[in-house]
């Protein structure tokens, strides 16, 4: 499996939803089969990394840890979703206050282990805000860090390929408006019959496969009107 580059990706936040489906984005792209999973709550970690390993992405060293450093010493690229979410009652100031603190430490955290990183993402709420504290205490050029909130606001959209995974309603809105290059859609029904067979079959005493890939479809503009747009693919 060719892959873009062979650089170490590390992912902030890998444990969360957002996190882990921008991990298995970046292996379905096949951006950089390097890919380090961070995140301090550590049982969900592990079980993030070891979905990652069961998906048969050729080629691919996954590593996890909750330990900081070690996950962005050597890094080149870093894409971080590492911020609190928005709870029900809360105000964009409410969310800020929480968030900057963690923008503020995730760019000190870069300063001291990974100085030498490339391009840094960030795309926890608000993202203008924090991309920009993150920019502040990180010492790094202003080239160097940037957000999808970013983008929109500076008109700078065009030519940036913007993916996502599960083919969700939101998702497939986004690639008919144009806003979103494509997703990768994975199928509930071929994964749960496919599991279901294998476990008759270990019933019955038959040997059945180690691994099973299942295959996936990738919704463009081109096929996205072939879709229900209203629900998960």
């Amino acid at each position: 499996m060719n892959y873009l580059t062979d650089k170490k990706l590390t992912i902030v936040g890998a444990a969360g939803m957002i996190g882990s489906n921008m991990a298995q984005t970046a292996l379905m792209m096949k951006l950089t089969p390097n890919i380090c999973l961070y995140d301090p709550y550590a049982p969900a970690l592990e079980g993030v990394a070891e979905e990652m390993l069961q998906c048969g992405f050729e080629g691919a060293n996954i590593t996890f840890t909750s330990n900081i450093k070690d996950a962005l010493t050597g890094a080149d690229y870093v894409v971080s979703s590492g911020g609190a979410a928005r709870k029900a009652g809360m105000t964009r100031e409410d969310l800020l206050k929480g968030n900057a603190e963690i923008a503020a430490q995730f760019g000190k955290d870069l300063r001291n282990y990974c100085p030498n990183v490339k391009h840094v993402v960030v795309v926890f709420n608000p993202a203008d805000i924090t991309g920009l504290i993150t920019l502040l205490y990180s010492g790094l050029k202003p080239s160097q860090v940037s957000t999808l909130a970013a983008l929109d606001s500076k008109g700078a959209r065009e030519g940036v390929l913007v993916y996502g995974i599960d083919g969700s309603p939101e998702g497939k809105k986004l690639i008919k408006e144009g806003m979103m290059t494509g997703t990768a859609a994975q199928s509930p029904k071929q994964m749960a019959d496919t599991a279901i067979n294998a476990a008759y079959k270990i019933l019955q005493g038959k040997k059945v496969k180690k691994k099973k890939v299942i295959s996936v479809q990738m919704i463009t503009k081109k096929n996205v009107e072939q879709t229900d747009i209203s629900r998960w693919q």
